[in-house]
């Protein structure tokens, strides 16, 4: 058993930046609602070895002396070491630099695994944690019904991409969840059960079960959740006036992603590689011919520089696929779900602009616009998203044109993971297409709500290659040349953004980034 002895400032005697000595090492030490935290460094230091960040997961990782490896999740409690699950009480933190761990309970884990460490008045702090503070009161005071019931029924349905779990209230809760694989518990406050409704009902999909249970001040809701699943995500709709969980199941690509680590982690560097699918979304087709002027109309084009991109691409050793490769119609949603499907590493979609007004205004507006999924923020980008979104419509349904506040709530997980990355993406479209033929619009960046993009869980840029209302893009956009040089510098772009990325390539994997990196929260 390893013993260490671990010097450290009195709780409460001491300003929250004092920091832990560690082996001659200081190490970040602050505190979170009373309670003390320590950096990652704190085991690094300790184990002798460097952690990573694996930003896609939320998770860090780090190798302890014995090979076994630590797992922890941010805003999670619960942590890992090689397949035991370990209970830290208290959710992991990250700060502007650091990712930090509850320390008391971090001290007992480590106990239990062979490292003690001498640190007694921080063990009785967790025994004895500090008395929190009153809990404040709802900020929305619950609805009650006749007879007191405000949870009024939960009912499930399976999904394409997942399992939607609706639970229907007399009006906005306050709320809070946990993930407790295989249980993901919903807790609302101040809910309460009509006296005839069943307690427990079968799920469906990824859902086995769904228990239901009234205690004194809540009603907690609990999803048994046995499969792999993606995530889960809860908002509500003011609409249906429920709360709206849902359970996604892997993409493609994440079940790649997973596999390669499992291998990774077992010992197998001989996993296939990742980052060598490109996918090409060649926008419009078939019934939907999109933008159409003198004759040159923009499906046309969009697949006409597809396939030149994808014979580019080709030739730096990538692997491209096209979401269509005639003339056919693609509905929007099918567009991206094939990415994810295809386990796509960069989704394309391309599209060529236009614009309405005098002759003279058409001429002067002229320029390229790489696109990412964002609320849009000007009304032109809106507008834009709403034309191109009309396509919704030729697919026999309702057309929709800007996406709506809730879909953006529910699209929050995939602007947490990809937006970032989209960001670079696009800023690398820009700077290959510096001094190209055609010019760039106003930044050559933009933002806006383009469902094309909706789903695609990889980094992804719409790309508007000019506008077809003036003259010196439409020529460039029609003719053979301009389209084979349009390919060309997204090709560039393509391979000089997945190799910054430390990717290298075709035929590499990606690089886990360090935790202590500075990041979006």
């Amino acid at each position: 058993m390893r013993i260490l002895a671990l010097g450290l400032l009195l709780a409460g005697a001491a300003p929250a930046s004092a920091g832990v000595a560690l082996a001659g090492g200081n190490f970040p030490d602050t505190s979170f609602e009373g309670v003390r935290y320590v950096s990652s460094q704190f085991l690094e230091g300790l184990f002798g070895r460097e952690g990573a960040w694996v930003p896609d997961r939320q998770k860090f990782v780090i190798p302890d002396s014995t090979g076994r490896k630590w797992y922890f999740t941010l805003d999670n409690p619960f942590m890992n070491v090689g397949d035991e699950v370990g209970n830290l009480v208290y959710p992991v933190r990250r700060g502007p630099e650091f990712l930090y761990l509850p320390l008391p309970p971090l001290l007992r884990v480590l106990g239990q695994h062979g490292w003690k460490i001498s640190a007694p008045e921080l063990a009785s702090a967790e025994t004895a944690p500090p008395k929190p503070s009153p809990a404040p009161k709802p900020a929305v005071k619950p609805i009650a019904l006749p007879g007191g019931s405000n949870i009024l029924d939960v009912g499930a349905e399976d999904r394409e991409n997942g399992t939607l779990v609706s639970v229907r209230v007399a009006g906005p809760m306050e709320w809070e969840s946990l993930w407790v694989p295989p249980h993901y518990i919903l807790r609302f406050q101040g809910g309460q059960l009509g006296p005839q409704y069943p307690l427990k009902a079968q799920g469906v999909g990824l859902v086995k079960s769904i228990f239901t249970v009234q205690e004194k001040e809540l009603v907690q809701v609990t999803l048994n959740i046995p499969k792999a699943i993606d995530t889960v995500e809860v908002a509500y709709s003011g609409e249906s006036q429920a709360y709206q969980v849902t359970v996604r199941k892997k993409s493609a690509r994440r079940e790649k992603e997973d596999t390669q680590a499992a291998a990774a982690e077992a010992g197998d560097r001989k996993a296939p590689p990742k980052g060598t699918t490109i996918i090409i979304d060649p926008g419009h087709g078939g019934k939907d011919q999109g933008a159409m002027v003198s004759g040159v109309n923009e499906a046309q084009v969009t697949l006409a520089v597809a396939k030149e991109l994808k014979t580019a691409l080709a030739k730096l050793g990538y692997k491209a696929l096209m979401t269509r490769e005639d003339d056919t119609f693609i509905s929007l949603p099918e567009r991206p779900k094939f990415a994810s499907d295809q386990g796509g590493d960069l989704f394309v979609s391309l599209h060529c602009n236009s614009i309405g007004g005098a002759p003279k205004h058409k001429q002067q507006v002229t320029g390229f616009t790489a696109y990412i999924l964002r609320e849009g923020e000007s009304e032109e980008d809106k507008a834009l998203a709403r034309r191109e979104n009309e396509a919704i419509g030729a697919e026999g349904g309702k057309s929709k044109g800007e996406i709506p506040p809730v879909e953006w709530i529910l699209l929050e997980h995939q602007l947490n993971l990809y937006s970032k990355e989209s960001q670079d993406f696009a800023e690398n479209i820009i700077k290959e297409f510096n001094g190209a033929s055609i010019a760039k619009y106003g930044t050559g960046a933009s933002q806006a709500g383009f469902y094309v993009l909706v789903g695609a869980y990889m980094p992804a840029v719409l790309f508007e290659m000019g506008f077809l209302t003036n003259d010196q893009d439409r020529r460039i956009l029609s003719s053979e040349k301009g389209q084979r040089q349009i390919a060309d510098h997204l090709a560039k772009s393509i391979d000089k953004y997945r190799k910054a990325q430390g990717n290298g390539g075709p035929g590499n994997g990606v690089k886990e980034g360090k935790a202590k990196s500075k990041g979006k929260d």
